[in-house]
């Protein structure tokens, strides 16, 4: 089933109540009918009361919000990939990460450790289990993903191409 459908399942079977936050992101070859579209089917799946569009957020108030979220789930049309700038900013604001993982994913994005892969989840996680994910996330994202790597590892490969 789809992730979505997935984490509904999971939320239906827990006594907590949800709120799904979404915000808007428009990329080349996008618009915002298409989020919107996407948006729609969302709430279907979910529920309207549910979802709550945010619109499109600047990178200050996006991180605002991740702050408030407990978890933050980013599905991918194949599954997340280093370059998914949503699954590092939950993770650079030490929030849980829900998503999907496959073989061309981080293999450091670890199912139960550093991110919850929704496919292998069999229960709605307990706070404990959150914040422990949140942490080794955050880790992570701190030892590896965080700018300061980016740009030495970037440096590196740009030196080693020039010998």
């Amino acid at each position: 089933p789809m992730p979505y459908a997935m984490l509904r399942a999971f939320l239906d079977d827990t006594p907590h109540t949800a709120q799904l936050r979404v915000s808007v992101a428009i990329h080349e070859g996008t618009s915002l009918t298409d989020a919107e579209m996407h948006f729609d089917t969302l709430k279907g799946i979910m529920g309207r009361h549910v979802v709550y569009v945010m619109g499109c957020l600047t990178d200050e108030a996006l991180a605002r919000e991740l702050r408030k979220a407990l978890c933050v789930a980013a599905f991918y049309p194949n599954g997340v990939r280093a370059n998914n700038t949503t699954a590092h900013a939950a993770m650079s604001q030490g929030r849980a990460l829900i998503t999907n993982l496959d073989e061309h994913s981080p293999k450091d994005f670890l199912h139960n450790d550093t991110c919850f892969d929704i496919r292998q989840m069999d229960h709605w996680p307990t706070l404990a289990e959150i914040d422990r994910v949140a942490k080794r996330g955050l880790e992570l994202y701190d030892s590896t993903y965080a700018w300061e790597h980016l740009t030495a590892r970037i440096e590196e490969l740009t030196c080693a191409n020039l010998k």
